[in-house]
């Protein structure tokens, strides 16, 4: 008895060769994708951290005009018009007359949002203030003067400058830094204000 087999050309399977090719345009098409995903997800960090950093800018100019409203109005003090003065003089630390810069906490000790007043105003090192995120108030706080690690990549610095031959006006600049992986980036907000009353 004899066997024969016939083999149909038709038939065939796949060689190595097709096998590798066809692997590494699957793995081509995986890693772009991979990419994609990974750049997509570091565009979403850096955007955010920019929009944070614009609200903090913001931030602080609106902090140093309800300084200015505190004391120009004599909210704090009970009485009308405490003055422009007492406002220049609490905002001393702020100037770039001085070897310092500032930040100003938008709340208390106890988290509640307040009025700004002189006991808010924090004295920083030159480059800013680090800043911590305080998961019970929402807020971004100053770590500088309270000794506690930042637990955010934001630092802050305020500075006003009294307008030349005019005491009423001052230019406040608020300036907000971080770090996208090794790039270090900057918002600044700056803003004139007026003694109104």
């Amino acid at each position: 008895m004899q066997f024969s087999h016939t083999y149909n050309h038709t038939e065939r399977g796949f060689t190595i060769v097709e096998v590798l090719i066809a692997l590494t345009i699957f793995s081509i098409a995986v890693a772009g994708v991979i990419t994609v995903a990974s750049q997509g997800g570091l565009t979403i960090n850096i955007a955010r951290n920019k929009l944070v950093a614009t609200y903090l800018a913001d931030e602080g100019v609106e902090l140093v005009r309800g300084f200015r409203d505190t004391n120009v109005a004599g909210v704090s003090a009970g009485s009308r018009g405490t003055g422009w003065a007492s406002f220049m003089t609490g905002i001393a630390l702020c100037t770039t007359s001085t070897s310092v810069s500032c930040d100003i906490d938008a709340t208390n000790s106890a988290g509640a949002t307040i009025f700004p007043n002189v006991t808010n105003i924090v004295s920083c090192p030159v480059s800013g203030c680090p800043l911590y995120y305080d998961t019970s108030s929402g807020f971004y706080k100053d770590t500088w003067s309270a000794g506690i690690p930042p637990s955010s990549v934001f630092t802050r610095k305020i500075t006003v400058d009294a307008v030349s031959l005019s005491t009423d006006e001052v230019t406040v600049t608020s300036t907000v830094t971080w770090k996208d992986g090794i790039t270090p980036e900057s918002i600044t907000h700056t803003e004139e204000l007026f003694n109104w009353y």
